[in-house]
């Protein structure tokens, strides 16, 4: 049996949830045992737009905080020496603008797996971040192998020095299912939208689409977030509840069609498509920018529509809203394609060749 240490952002960040924690029994039954060891607290805890920074309790506490994940993951790091292989999440800490700890990582294991799933050399605004990218650059040439959320973080690995492998963030298909019978009919059509509150300004995009189809349509846009805003400041007809990993699964069920508007930047073109795998492994038909992979899942059309602009946009959302015959065909082409193509199953072994090659001497 290989054993692989696994060092994720928290227990409950998306990298984790998504791109490593799917993927444990797979690769025991593979062979591969993983010992998981998460941030403390989650590094999303260091970001300005978390809640915990708007408290006086955290401001205070925040130094003694930071000293305590700093020692943990300087533990993690000298702990790794005893693993047949290190499977590093993005880089272990979001405060320091150096290496330095992932260079203690690599030293005390140089067998080490390093998984990007953003181009976060980046700031979110599209423009360059020279300190994250100099680091991040660092780490993949520290790297025996990176995995790669898609071709254009594949493409930037490679020319940072590392050997890439294309690893998409997969969808677990088992966990993630359309509803057991048909939708209950009768009330509003809803289209739906997950993600982080960061993220809503995307939505926004579409605004002025969505307030026109909920007005002359029997429609509601429900949207699904960590902190979900007041429905009465959005302007269109809408419906917010608040995220939780328990009910992932039944608030996906809960929509009828499933949005994604993006824009086309630098930062997105690194995204890798999560909403639109949850909507099409919830049997849900979907509506996206085609922007970096998002023209990649839903290519062909069967699955979700790809409309470009606000009039395209307003006509997809229509056809959404009104036609529950192409919800239902889409929906089940799309369970389709998140089967074959972006389950867990369909990459675990992609992953276990990675972290067995890693560990090759």
């Amino acid at each position: 049996m290989m054993h692989v240490l696994l060092l994720t952002e928290g227990e409950l960040a998306p990298t984790a949830r998504f791109r490593a924690l799917p993927y444990l029994r797979p690769l025991e039954a593979a062979g591969i045992r993983c010992v998981v060891d998460p941030a403390r607290p989650p590094k999303s805890a260091w970001s300005h737009e978390h809640p915990w920074n708007r408290t006086g309790v955290w401001r205070i506490a925040r130094g003694l905080l930071r000293w305590r994940s700093l020692r943990d993951r300087r533990r993690a790091a000298a702990r790794a020496a005893g693993f047949d292989a290190v499977l590093l999440q993005r880089d272990l800490t979001l405060f320091l603008e150096t290496a330095e700890l992932e260079e203690a990582l690599a030293a005390a294991n140089p067998r080490l797996v390093f998984d990007i799933d953003d181009a976060l050399w980046l700031r979110p605004d599209g423009t360059p971040d020279p300190p994250r990218a100099a680091k991040l650059r660092r780490i993949a040439g520290l790297s025996r192998i990176v995995t790669a959320g898609n071709d254009t973080l594949r493409a930037w690995a490679e020319e940072a020095g590392g050997r890439a492998v294309l690893l998409p963030t997969p969808v677990d298909t088992d966990r993630i299912s359309p509803a057991p019978g048909p939708r209950p009919g009768g009330g509003p059509v809803v289209l739906g939208w997950i993600g982080l509150r960061s993220n809503l300004p995307h939505l926004m995009t579409i605004a002025g689409p969505l307030a026109r189809v909920t007005q002359r349509r029997n429609a509601v846009v429900r949207i699904v977030c960590e902190r979900p805003p007041d429905p009465a400041t959005l302007p269109f007809r809408a419906e917010t509840v608040a995220w939780s990993a328990d009910r992932e699964v039944e608030l996906l069920r809960s929509f009828d069609a499933g949005l994604m508007p993006l824009p086309d930047t630098a930062w997105t073109r690194g995204k890798c498509g999560l909403k639109l795998l949850l909507y099409l492994a919830a049997g849900i038909p979907a509506a996206a920018d085609p922007v970096g992979v998002n023209r990649e899942i839903l290519e062909g059309g069967e699955a979700g529509l790809l409309p470009e602009g606000e009039a395209a946009w307003e006509a997809a959302l229509d056809r959404l809203a009104a036609d529950a015959a192409y919800r239902t065909a889409a929906g089940r082409a799309g369970r389709a394609r998140a089967e074959a193509r972006y389950s867990v199953a369909r990459w675990a072994p992609v992953l276990a060749q990675a972290l067995r090659d890693a560990a090759t001497p």
